[in-house]
């Protein structure tokens, strides 16, 4: 007996189900070559404007006998602040606990949770879904910061606010000062690291405090929202004071180590805290998917497929 053949829709069906496959899978891959492209560009522009003279700052003068900028970081009293903090511990801090963090949590539910092992095969590239997790919360994680150290950064070429500890390290030829009746410009400077000379002109805002109010909340919000268990009710709170006390700490170190005014502290504190609440509440919902990978994909098919309908 002959087979009966199918209708035409369901064989237009069947034919347009790789193409609209192929299609998927170049969308996903053109999307996270961009999002790659995009993280790069901000990297490079954030090296520019901190490491770097390629940008110019707003330089004020200054004089020599100004009590608001003559503070000595070397001159530091208490038991508490009195030590040194190098800069590159702060980045650290900020960029690789958050991060590590966050790849140890979807690991472990990619282990223990059996609905985690879907996986989305994009070509020849297949994506299991605590790879696709970890590669969206670092990648926003990795664009906040660096947005917002571009922001920053920003502001304090546009302002130049003197640090209090700005005449220690400018070093001031005081013959000259008198000369010039203490007061003008980089001329008075012996300093000849531009970039310390850079830095000492650049306090408003707060880079660390911004930095570290980011991660803070960043991650409290991502143990509270994106780690869906009911259990941990004392194990997470605690990870959030501790992480909160962290970047109270950074910006009240700054302070008595006359690196940075109370109020480019404050300042640094709301921008971390703004930027981060909303990456976390809006652009990511909270860190939950609005929906399955599965019905995104039959969307986006049945989209394709409409439109295809639509130019026959």
């Amino acid at each position: 007996m002959e087979e009966p053949k199918p209708d035409n829709d369901e064989a237009q069906e069947d034919n347009s189900t790789p193409e609209v496959s192929k299609r998927w899978n170049c969308t996903i891959m053109i999307t996270i070559i961009i999002e790659i492209l995009i993280l790069a560009v901000v990297c490079i522009l954030e090296y520019f404007l901190r490491f770097t003279t390629v940008f110019p700052i707003r330089k004020v003068n200054f004089s020599c006998t100004d009590n608001d900028i003559k503070y000595s970081t070397s001159k530091e009293a208490g038991l508490t602040f009195d030590m040194h903090i190098p800069v590159a511990l702060i980045y650290i801090l900020d960029f690789c606990i958050p991060i590590g963090i966050m790849l140890l949590s979807e690991t472990g539910i990619w282990a223990f949770v059996s609905d985690n092992k879907k996986s989305l095969k994009t070509g020849r590239l297949k994506f299991t879904q605590v790879i696709r997790r970890m590669m969206r919360f670092t990648g926003v994680f990795l664009f906040g910061i660096l947005s917002l150290m571009i922001y920053v950064d920003i502001i304090k070429l546009m302002t130049g606010r003197l640090a209090p500890n700005f005449l220690e390290v400018c070093k001031p030829n005081m013959s000259q000062c008198t000369s010039q009746s203490n007061y003008g410009g980089d001329e008075l400077c012996t300093q000849t690291d531009e970039i310390k000379l850079r830095q000492s002109r650049s306090s408003f805002p707060s880079l660390y405090s911004a930095m570290s109010t980011f991660s803070s909340v960043f991650i409290v919000i991502y143990i509270h929202r994106a780690l869906k268990s009911h259990s941990g009710r004392i194990f997470r709170p605690f990870l959030s004071f501790i992480f909160l006390m962290l970047a109270l700490l950074c910006g009240l170190w700054e302070i008595r180590t006359y690196r940075c005014h109370w109020t480019d502290v404050v300042t640094g504190y709301v921008i971390g805290l703004v930027l981060a609440a909303y990456l976390c509440l809006i652009s990511l919902q909270y860190h939950k998917e609005r929906k399955d990978d599965d019905n995104i994909i039959k969307f986006f098919q049945q989209l394709i497929k409409d439109q295809e309908e639509e130019n026959t």
